[in-house]
């Protein structure tokens, strides 16, 4: 089965090249980088024109400020910057050019075949949205102005700035572009942004359309039709003057300040509708805003249900562990190892199951996704460097399963048996030799260990333990071995490289002195004889080392025997010495002892 899954997938990487080579010059794949990122700046211009587009209309934005046309109070009141004016000119030419990059788009149909066939493709975008880009991207307004540009000036003008409105087809394609991109995520939070701009869009054009129901009851309709009243925009303010003698940027603030409180609340009655066109726009505008609130509350309070959920589901699998570990009655040691690896996994992988959601993948999704996360670490590792084979790769990354681990833990001991290869994704370990627990090797990420008792039955060499929190991919060492039977090209290399690091191993443990030795995964990169000899003279540098300091330690020692042979002479002289002091005190005790008891004799005269 594994044969014929790899043959599977040879033929699919092979009809994806055939595929790249048939397709036809500058002819984009749908999902491609360029494309992808061309969309993205398709989604900002639609923006801006959703955006830009409903303010020039409601607030009569001229165009035309210098000419003849527009008089004074005109450029005073509304007269669109140059800046705006460029910007929009780009955003048309931009939009052009996304007509002939649709063109030049290859499609999906319907049996998920990608088609590059220009005939095909140019049918199929000149059938489906092709219409309605061009509505949008077409200058209608130009085209009138170079029509009846004889015309009166100020009522062609005022009449041309609605052929504007013709560019709001251009909003469809953010839809579209939206959902082919795939932004509409189920990530909560994103959702709820995602409806606040929204929200404040809608507020944006119920503000424009608001000043533009005032502005054309002014103008076409009069007062005192519908109420007998005037229209909001002609309410005195303070100045005397009402809201249609004020610049822009106070207009718009007005209509959108209304826009706002009414969507949010019932307003507060600075601004009101005065007729009943107005009064009828506020109904339906009160209803939009109470549905708007409503959706976007209701997403809020599912995005706080969610989190919530989630944290009570971890709290509860805690909870549920502490159980089972009180139950055992664990060493406190073992215990807080335990809770620190559940913790770590509950906050590096947010309490998701990865191990279940990529079984529950299709095959050939679930080996692309470990690919992309794992196929550097494999492919450039200097076990696998020479296996260029992407079925070997994709078979390898298939087996690996993930494991986690917290600073300290003990991934395996030495003189345990050897089951697995172990790829470090992210973190360090340290490899520690014999009781003493001698320094080896410091691995980071993108390194490997484990491979020195591949291949036969052999115990665990040395011990590894981690140094920081880490995240390793683990490989039977089955799976490889009947990996590679399967692929005889990279069967060599690899043995020959797990040999070589074997004896590099032995070596250093054989020659192993008073204190630790290394070997570093990175010198590795070099051949493996190289390595092998490197390492053997740096051995013997090391023992020569020892032997000199040996030797210095002897002859120090031989030293220190004549000063102890030197010091117990004289401590046997001094202890003579201190024993003819006491003889000779005693001697002196004895003769002062006669000298008191000694009788003086007095001679007696001879008789005359």
């Amino acid at each position: 089965m594994s044969a014929i899954h790899l043959m599977v997938d040879d033929m699919t990487m092979k009809f994806v090249q055939d595929q790249q080579k048939k397709k036809p010059p500058l002819m984009f794949h749908p999902y491609s980088v360029a494309r992808n990122y061309w969309d993205y700046m398709l989604i900002m211009l639609v923006a801006y024109t959703a955006a830009v587009i409903p303010w020039n209309v409601a607030f009569q934005m001229r165009d035309d400020c210098g000419s003849e046309a527009a008089t004074e109070e005109d450029e005073e009141l509304g007269c669109m910057p140059d800046s705006v004016k460029a910007l929009d000119i780009l955003v048309d030419v931009l939009f052009w050019l996304d007509i002939l990059v649709n063109f030049r788009t290859a499609y999906i149909d319907n049996k998920r075949h990608t088609i590059f066939d220009q005939k095909k493709v140019a049918l199929h975008y000149a059938k489906g949205w092709f219409i309605l880009d061009f509505i949008g991207t077409f200058p209608f307004e130009l085209v009138a102005k170079s029509i009846i540009s004889s015309s009166s000036g100020d009522l062609a003008n005022k009449d041309i700035m609605y052929l504007r409105l013709l560019k709001l087809p251009r909003i469809i394609r953010a839809a579209r572009l939206l959902k082919k991109l795939d932004i509409f995520t189920s990530n909560k939070t994103i959702r709820v942004l995602k409806l606040i701009f929204l929200f404040l869009l809608l507020g944006h054009w119920v503000g424009c359309i608001w000043y533009f129901v005032g502005s054309w009851q002014a103008e076409n309709v009069g007062a005192n039709i519908f109420t007998g009243d005037f229209v909001w925009i002609q309410r005195p303010l303070l100045n005397g003057n009402g809201y249609d003698k004020t610049d822009v940027r106070t207009k718009y603030t007005a209509a959108v300040y209304w826009a706002l409180t009414t969507m949010t609340s019932v307003g507060y009655g600075d601004i009101v509708p005065l007729t009943n066109i107005e009064r009828y726009y506020t109904i339906f505008v009160q209803l939009l805003g109470a549905i708007c609130t409503a959706v976007i509350f209701g997403n809020v309070g599912a995005a706080l249900i969610s989190h919530e959920n989630a944290l009570a589901k971890n709290s509860e699998r805690v909870q549920t562990i502490n159980e089972i570990l009180d139950f055992h009655d664990l060493p406190e040691a073992l215990l807080a190892r335990i809770k620190d690896n559940i913790n770590y996994m509950l906050i590096r992988h947010r309490g998701l199951d990865s191990s279940q959601m990529l079984n529950d993948l299709p095959g050939n999704l679930r080996t692309d996704l470990l690919v992309h996360s794992m196929g550097n670490v494999i492919s450039s590792s200097n076990m696998f460097r020479k296996c260029k084979s992407q079925g070997f790769i994709r078979t390898i990354v298939s087996h690996l399963r993930p494991e986690a681990y917290c600073p300290d833990d003990t991934i395996y001991y030495q003189g345990e048996c050897s089951k697995h290869l172990y790829f470090i994704e992210s973190g360090s370990v340290k490899l520690l030799y014999g009781k003493e627990m001698f320094l080896l090797a410091v691995l980071k990420e993108n390194d490997h260990f484990g491979e020195t008792e591949l291949f036969s039955p052999r115990k665990r060499m040395v011990t590894v333990q981690a140094i920081t929190f880490c995240d390793v991919h683990c490989l039977r060492a089955d799976l490889l071995e009947s990996t590679l039977k399967l692929f005889k090209e990279c069967q060599d290399n690899v043995m020959e490289y797990v040999q070589s690091r074997r004896k590099a191993f032995e070596v250093l443990q054989n020659k192993r002195g008073s204190r630790s030795l290394s070997i570093s995964e990175t010198v590795t990169k070099q051949d493996y004889k190289d390595e092998l000899e490197k390492y053997s003279k740096k051995i013997e540098g090391d023992t020569a080392s020892l032997n000199t300091e040996e030797d210095a330690v002897s002859k120090q020692n031989r030293n220190l025997e004549i000063v102890y042979k030197a010091l117990e002479k004289i401590k046997n002289q001094m202890k003579y010495v201190k024993e003819s002091q006491t003889q000779l005190g005693r001697k002196l005790e004895e003769y002062e002892s006669m000298q008191s008891h000694q009788v003086t004799l007095t001679p007696v005269a001879s008789p005359e």
